[in-house]
């Protein structure tokens, strides 16, 4: 896939969720919250009832920007302590809901965020206020999903989905549902969440007697987000399947920014499929639209795309006209997110120029950029980049260093994440564990002591199969690195290549390790919580203790499975080497 391709930031249908969310719940505040000229607001705040006031405040401070927060923030509080005062419940949850916003979109201070948010769906649940329920749900999964707690987030947005709501809400929750599943990684879930608001959003507009714009435009943003995720999953023929809807979709309502995001897209799925005139003919559809509706930064993204395609194709004049375009977008406005990106393109171009100086000075601004980010992946590609340019100036070690560090990240991305997630899990057990033996020796209960050894033997024979697996992991990455070495004069370009062809193997081994492994261990964990020690011939032990029995023959059959799958991969890569 190429390093320009981010699949899983989805902004558009993110936004259309969004608008949906918000249409929904305020449309019954419509006429109270009317958009109002600056003398007409003074007027409001100076002579109308309390209640006015509070939605005058609330409205000003929305029209102001977060670069005058002290301003914005004094509107707030001044709405939040009127609405206290004359114990009115709507404006309570109002200013708190914009307060919420304030501390993430603002300060990006998302603790305090959900600490406004929580205020909101007490009373709204003190009130019987569904609606109000629902906002806070989301704006909260929102809070959390930004602080990485993804299992926070969709406890929240399923706990919204119990409530029994109009069907745009309950659309708008299964897209921030899906949207939660795509960002860590479970594609299958999150195609259920949106096929499901796609079922709901069928329902729905055949029962309506008007046909709705908003209900399309939402329609397209779903089938959006499908395809990005079948584009993940590698499957481009899936994708553009759904793409194409989409495309069918933005020419029926006339929008052309939803039309501008598909061509997009279309182009990236086509380029995955090396169907590179097909691909540039889409992406310059979409820049063209970028240009039109004057969106820089997906001007920039378009751009960089483009010089990506043309890079394949090995046109490399029009690929450094493209690159070049997008960085003086992405430097003119800022874009930081935009920018490592075209900075690791123009690095390969000159690269292949044979201007290794230049091209260096570029990588390391990438990686600087991604560094502070925290973007993995720009990352990831900006170190490879280096490693071929320093080996194409026949210095060896520098190239070696460079390789290094892209494998580091490469399994930063792929496995050590996910491995250091099972070890800080399998600490936790022995802490755990460790308790429960204290107590037991105070006791000095014989039979409970028995009983706990077998838990124990139980738990340290998986807590030694995940360090093994952990063990491995690290041991093949030093091998990697080693026969490297060995390989950088001889067969670089040849070791690449074989990296790439089996990302898709190691991908479904980081699946593998991440899900599989931590349901069983969860389980254990649990049932080790629930046996009564205080009773040992609880007839409910015998269940416990073979349910423990069944769980570990499962985790053991699991990693069974990720070791056949590291065969399959060190296999594929003897046989590669061989031919």
């Amino acid at each position: 896939m190429p390093s320009s391709m981010n699949i899983r930031k989805i902004t558009f249908p993110i936004l259309l969720i969004v608008l949906l969310s918000y249409f929904t719940v305020y449309s019954s505040y419509s006429q109270q919250t009317k958009t109002y000229t600056k003398s007409e607001y003074s007027n409001r705040l100076s002579e109308g009832t309390d209640t006015s006031r509070i939605n005058a405040l609330l409205v000003l401070s929305s029209n102001i920007n977060c670069n005058d927060s002290a301003t914005k923030l004094k509107f707030l509080i001044e709405a939040e302590e009127l609405a206290m005062r004359i114990k009115w419940s709507v404006g309570i949850i109002r200013s708190n809901t914009y307060l919420g916003s304030y501390y993430f979109n603002c300060l990006k201070d998302y603790r305090r965020s959900i600490f406004f948010h929580s205020k909101s769906l007490s009373l709204a649940l003190t009130n019987n206020d569904s609606t109000d329920v629902l906002l806070s749900c989301e704006y909260i999964a929102k809070d959390y999903e930004a602080l990485g707690a993804h299992d926070s987030a969709i406890e929240c947005l399923n706990k919204a989905l119990n409530i029994n709501t109009d069907p745009k809400i309950k659309i708008s929750l299964l897209g921030n549902l899906g949207v939660v599943y795509n960002g860590i990684g479970e594609f299958r879930q999150a195609l259920s969440c949106y096929n499901n608001a796609l079922k709901i959003l069928d329902v729905d507009v055949h029962t309506s007697k008007l046909p709705d714009l908003l209900d399309t435009i939402t329609k397209g943003g779903l089938l959006l987000n499908i395809g990005d995720i079948y584009l993940a999953m590698s499957q481009p023929d899936k994708a553009l399947e759904n793409y194409r809807s989409v495309y069918k979709i933005s020419h029926e309502c006339h929008n052309d920014f939803l039309r501008l995001i598909t061509t997009t897209n279309m182009g990236k799925a086509l380029f995955f499929k090396k169907c590179y005139p097909e691909a540039i003919k889409n992406l310059e559809l979409a820049l063209t639209d970028s240009r039109t509706i004057k969106e820089p930064i997906h001007e920039a993204g378009i751009l960089d795309q483009l010089a990506n395609t043309y890079l394949a194709t090995g046109d490399i004049n029009k690929a450094t006209e493209f690159a070049e375009a997008s960085l003086k977008i992405a430097e003119v406005n800022s874009f930081n997110d935009q920018l490592p990106k075209t900075y690791t393109t123009l690095g390969k171009l000159l690269t292949l120029k044979g201007e290794n100086k230049l091209a260096i000075d570029y990588l390391q601004k990438a990686q600087d950029l991604s560094l502070k980010s925290r973007a993995l992946e720009d990352e990831k590609n900006a170190w490879e980049a280096l490693s071929v340019v320093y080996d194409k100036m026949q210095q060896p070690a520098m190239a070696l260093s460079a390789y290094r560090h892209f494998i580091a990240l490469r399994d930063s991305v792929y496995n050590i994440d996910k491995a250091n997630e099972l070890v800080r899990i399998d600490l936790q057990a022995s802490f755990g564990r460790k308790q429960l033996a204290d107590s037991l020796k105070q006791a000095g209960q014989y039979e409970i002591r028995m009983q706990k050894q077998t838990v124990l033997t139980y738990s340290g024979f998986v807590g030694l199969l995940l360090v093994l697996l952990l063990s491995f992991f690290v041991y093949r990455n030093y091998n990697t690195q080693k026969k490297y070495n060995q390989l950088l004069s001889k067969e670089k370009e040849l070791n690449l290549e074989l990296i790439k062809a089996q990302s898709s193997v190691l991908t479904d081994i980081a699946y593998t390790q991440s899900h599989e492994i931590r349901g069983p261990v969860s389980t254990l964990l649990g049932l080790v919580q629930i046996f009564n020690f205080d009773d040992p011939a609880d007839p409910e032990n015998k269940d416990i203790i073979e349910g423990i029995a069944l769980v570990t023959e499962r985790l053991d059959k699991t990693i069974t499975e990720v070791i056949n799958k590291e065969n399959e991969v060190h296999s594929k890569e003897i046989a590669g080497r061989k031919g």
